[in-house]
């Protein structure tokens, strides 16, 4: 068993990457739709942050992959219910999505209620 604290700034560390615009935008409808191109980016990242003990890489990167998956869907649930529900914008909070992104974002979320 990890510890902890390791554990937690390992998961801290996933939601980083996941709400940077260098990496993922919320206009990516679901995460089978993420290209592997910028899954791997992503775990690259997380590799070169943590030191893995050795022999544990391929457990740690699919771990890392579901997480990443787990984090994407409950950090667009999050703008859904925070910002497109009450009808607020996250650029205050998300600098990095751009009027376009939450524009076709908000389409998408209000076209599923409907």
């Amino acid at each position: 068993m990890e510890p902890l604290d390791v554990s937690a700034k390992f998961r801290n560390a996933i939601g980083c990457i996941i709400r940077t615009k260098m990496v993922l935008d919320p206009m990516i409808s679901d995460w089978p739709t993420v290209a592997e191109g910028r899954k791997e980016a992503m775990w690259q990242l997380l590799s070169r942050t943590f030191i893995l003990p050795r022999g544990t890489q391929d457990k740690v990167k699919h771990y890392a992959k579901k997480m990443l998956g787990e984090t994407f869907r409950r950090w667009k649930s999050e703008l859904n219910t925070k910002y497109v529900q009450k009808g607020l914008t996250p650029f205050a909070d998300y600098g990095d999505i751009t009027p376009q992104q939450w524009e076709e974002f908000v389409r998408q979320k209000t076209l599923r209620n409907l």
